[in-house]
Formats: structure tokens, C-alpha cells, sequence
């Protein structure tokens, strides 16, 4: 958690806007990096960081990227310990609901999955 927390979330989105083949040499790189190796370590730290991205944007494409990218990563290594929060957090937000109906199940644990699907309900996914 080097760089400050807006800085992180400009830094993943323009990422994301990025059309280079080889995104490892992007300039921005480093917010997947910090993304992905916190989704394991700091979990409740990167849910926020989902939840802040959200808002920061409507773009379909940034919203899609983080479904299949942060949050399904999130899920898969750690859903037992945020699902809780994300039933509290995601229920209310017609965005948030949007971007959890755009998670694939993958190698998410079933009883987290089935949680997963109570919240999402008739949700559209992106």
C-alpha cells in the first residue's frame, strides 16, 4: 500500500483505458500489481478500492474490468471474509449489484457463490 489510495484508483482506471499490447510496460502497471497482490493479503482494503472505483466512474468497460479482474479475483482467494461486507454494501447500490452480476462464478467457494446470487438477484450483468 505504497501509493495513496486516489492516486491507485486513477492509475488502475487509466490502465484499463490503456490500448498497448504489453500492458506490463504501462506506466500504470503498478496499480494492478498493488491490486493484485493486496487481494490476497488485504482484502477488506481492496473491496474498498472496488467500491471507490465504482464510484469514480460509468464507464461500462472500467466497470466490466473490475468484475472480471479485482472482484472475481477478490472473491475466488478470499470470499469467505468479504462477502459479509459486500451483501451490506452492494445490496443498496444498483451500480455495485450491476458490477457483482458481471462476476463469473469460477473457482468461487458455492456457499459464497450462492450469497453472491441472493445479492445480485435480477440484477443485469454489464
Amino acid at each position: 500500500m505504497n501509493k495513496d489510495f486516489g492516486k491507485l484508483i486513477e492509475s488502475w482506471i487509466e490502465l484499463q483505458k490503456s490500448n498497448r499490447r504489453d500492458l506490463e510496460n504501462d506506466e500504470n502497471f503498478w496499480a494492478y500489481e498493488e491490486i493484485n497482490s493486496l487481494t490476497k493479503t488485504f482484502p477488506l482494503y481492496v473491496l474498498d478500492f472496488i467500491e471507490a472505483a465504482c464510484k469514480v466512474t460509468n464507464d461500462d468497460k472500467i466497470l466490466a474490468s473490475l468484475a472480471a479482474g479485482p472482484l472475481e479475483d477478490l472473491l475466488v482467494k478470499n470470499g469467505n471474509v468479504v462477502i459479509t461486507e459486500i451483501e451490506r454494501r452492494f445490496i443498496k447500490d444498483a451500480k455495485l449489484k450491476k458490477v457483482l452480476a458481471s462476476v463469473w462464478e469460477n473457482d468461487i467457494d458455492a456457499k459464497v457463490w450462492d450469497r453472491v446470487r441472493v445479492v445480485v438477484g435480477s440484477t443485469p450483468s454489464l
